[in-house]
């Protein structure tokens, strides 16, 4: 394989991306991907099936695989990895003891206190 992918680099494109690498498969995840409107996006998709590289099954747009497989090696082998996200640990959240919670503490302490003292 030699040079970028058919397609790359266009609106449409953009279209075989969402589909191949982003596996977005259906008409509304595919628009919502790429932001296209859809008469954009039905023009695209008609390119894209006319050069015979789309099929449809069901609801569902697949690219083939000669085409999905490039795809696939060049945004692996071309994106270089973004910075590492350092996530912050998400604070603790500590509930305060109500005057309602320590009522009902009492009140499961009491029941258990009867019930142990019933069965003695």
């Amino acid at each position: 394989m030699s040079g970028s992918p058919q397609y790359l680099g266009t609106q449409t494109g953009e279209v075989v991306k969402a589909i191949a690498v982003d596996s977005m498969h259906t008409w509304r995840k595919i628009q919502e991907k790429t932001g296209f409107s859809e008469k954009d996006l039905n023009y695209h998709l008609s390119i894209l099936y006319n050069d015979k590289v789309l099929v449809r099954q069901g609801r569902d747009y697949y690219i083939i695989p000669e085409l999905e497989e490039e795809y696939l090696v060049y945004y692996r082998t071309s994106s270089s990895p973004g910075p590492e996200i350092i996530r912050t640990p998400e604070p603790i959240v500590k509930k305060e003891l109500s005057f309602l919670n320590l009522k009902g503490l009492a009140l499961i302490l009491l029941l258990v206190l009867s019930l142990t003292a019933n069965l003695y």
